[in-house]
């Protein structure tokens, strides 16, 4: 066995995620994991990783063993979000050019002799573009 886990439990302040769980990943194997929202996905697999410490039960990882996963949500600096050389840069850089053309647009439309009807069309474009990228999500 490659990674072992045996009756792995783990909660968060008394609320369980995770009861009991059982599983072997054997050399060569890949795996994903599929569930519901909540149900312990991304808790299973920073246990695995060593990212987490299960609350109960035995992790057993062989020496050796690389073990790769991309997180659920991505921990971008501003600064590295918008180098596209990172990861957060080129999966943001749509959203951030969109930004940036919305905050130019703002800009012009402040000017004294602003063609005022020609940047709200633009700008409304823009924007529709911008939120269908989910571009202001929290």
């Amino acid at each position: 066995m490659r990674v072992e886990l045996t009756a792995v439990s783990h909660d968060y302040g008394g609320t369980a995620v995770l009861t009991r769980v059982n599983a072997a990943v054997t050399s060569g194997d890949r795996i994903g994991i599929v569930g519901a929202n909540g149900s312990g996905k991304s808790t299973l697999v920073r246990i695995i990783a060593g990212e987490l410490e299960p609350t109960d039960g035995v992790v057993t990882v062989e020496p050796g063993t690389r073990i790769g996963f991309v997180a659920q949500e991505l921990e971008v600096s501003p600064a590295a979000a918008a180098d596209v050389g990172t990861v957060g840069g080129y999966l943001l850089a749509d959203v951030l050019a969109l930004r940036e053309r919305l905050r130019r647009i703002e800009h012009a439309m402040a000017e004294p002799d602003a063609p005022v009807d020609r940047l709200l069309a633009e700008y409304q474009q823009a924007r529709e573009r911008y939120d269908s990228a989910h571009g202001d999500t929290d």
